[in-house]
């Protein structure tokens, strides 16, 4: 079992208390219909902001800050993240957490979904800590800007991923006016680290290290993803490759997260790119 993930089981006896904060990071809307108990409501929007004209990017500093405040998050508190879509939102704040250096983290391994199919209670409750005092430290290494990937394709020492699906990076498909992927980039679709739904009865659950270890030894194009290797991960906003770079991280390697990916790269016509 990954140390990330936590089972329902498993927080259904936790519960939330003065050292553990369950986050739903799903809408307010969803949140008011039933969430897990003593769980608070932080919307996974609030971690974004819009950059030159980009959606996704994750929060200035003093913004995060506040955000934490605000909500009653302390530095020594575990936190446990659930949303209710294949993991995406969840993997990105634990990016962003782990970006602002708050150690203590896990995300419910099937999200509300499988919370739900196990028959484990929910509550309507409005669940609120009262304002903190929070301290973050940066850890930049965690992100990568695009100067730092435009840089790296040419550095023997990184490997670039490209975490979207083939037919984006072969070129066939794009969310953007620009099809292809950034230079030396190689391919690892983010959804093959999801064990699919017969594996996990019928809900979405992240792949286990041993699974991740062999994709290592099997892929050729992987060979090189060591703890000596650095690592650039992106997708298309920063979600898909997010959860990559937490699998990654349980690994051992030294990854950072490009945080605009594909939607700033493809914007900029001085970035190369390859189909």
């Amino acid at each position: 079992m990954l140390s990330v993930v936590i089972e329902p089981e498993a927080l259904k006896e936790i519960k939330a208390n003065h050292n553990t904060v369950i986050i739903d990071l799903r809408t307010e809307d969803k949140y008011q219909q039933g969430h897990i108990p003593g769980a608070i409501n932080i919307p996974f929007k609030l971690f974004n902001r819009v950059k030159d004209g980009v959606e996704g990017f994750i929060i200035t500093p003093s913004a995060f800050k506040d955000l934490m405040q605000k909500n009653g998050i302390r530095k020594d508190q575990l936190l446990i993240l659930y949303s209710d879509w294949a993991f995406l939102e969840s993997a990105r704040v634990y990016w962003a957490l782990d970006f602002y250096g708050h150690k203590k983290k896990k995300i419910l391994d099937g999200g509300i979904q499988l919370w739900v199919k196990k028959a484990l209670p929910l509550e309507k409750k409005q669940n609120h800590l009262p304002e903190s005092r929070y301290v973050f430290e940066i850890h930049p290494e965690r992100l990568a800007s695009k100067f730092q990937t435009f840089m790296a394709r040419m550095n023997q020492d990184y490997l670039i991923i490209d975490a979207r699906p083939e037919e984006h990076y072969k070129g066939i498909k794009s969310l953007t006016q620009r099809k292809g992927h950034i230079p030396k980039a190689v391919n690892l679709p983010w959804y093959q680290l999801i064990r699919n739904r017969k594996e996990s009865d019928g809900y979405e659950r992240l792949s286990s290290v041993s699974q991740m270890k062999a994709l290592q030894e099997v892929l050729p194009r992987l060979k090189k993803m060591t703890k000596d290797k650095k690592v650039i991960v992106y997708c298309n906003g920063g979600m898909e490759s997010a959860i990559l770079f937490l699998l990654l991280r349980q690994l051992g390697t030294d990854v950072s997260l490009y945080d605009g990916s594909w939607f700033e790269w493809s914007r900029d016509p001085k970035m190369p790119v390859v189909k």
